[in-house]
């Protein structure tokens, strides 16, 4: 029997990464959580600000704290498994984050370091977007 780690010390959640589906649990569970040893179907693998690359199932995830950037940062890699679904280029700002993830979770750069590359390349797509469409956001009215 493992014990849970307290939430004060867990590191925050920088982006998830994927979901592995184990397939069906019947009877027995497929798979089993890393992070509490449960039984379940889905682990999700996150990279946190530590650099390191960690999985948890859907109930463990949400004892992780999130980092601030991280809602903006999962939206780029939906929007990248969107794309590579529609067989679409993605914009490179994009890619620079997703590379910057990389990295972070490689270990060849700092977590300080992650969140400057990913606010310049936010900002890189902002005043390219203020610029195209005047401050205005699809899907807004």
């Amino acid at each position: 029997m493992t014990t849970l780690t307290p939430t004060s010390t867990l590191p925050k959640i920088i982006a998830i990464v994927d979901c592995e589906d184990h397939g069906p649990c019947d009877p027995e569970p497929s798979a089993y959580c890393p992070h509490c040893g449960a039984g379940g179907r889905y682990i999700m693998r996150f990279i946190c600000e530590d650099g390191k690359v960690h999985g948890a199932m859907k109930g463990c995830i949400q004892l992780y704290p999130r980092h601030r950037l991280t809602a903006q940062v999962e939206a780029v890699f939906a929007k990248q498994r969107q794309y590579q679904k529609n067989k679409w280029n993605l914009p490179s700002w994009d890619t620079n984050v997703i590379n910057a993830c990389h990295s972070l979770g490689a270990g060849q750069i700092n977590c300080a370091e992650w969140e400057n590359r990913v606010r310049a390349e936010f900002a890189k797509r902002d005043a390219y977007h203020n610029a195209k469409y005047g401050g205005r956001r699809f899907g807004r009215r």
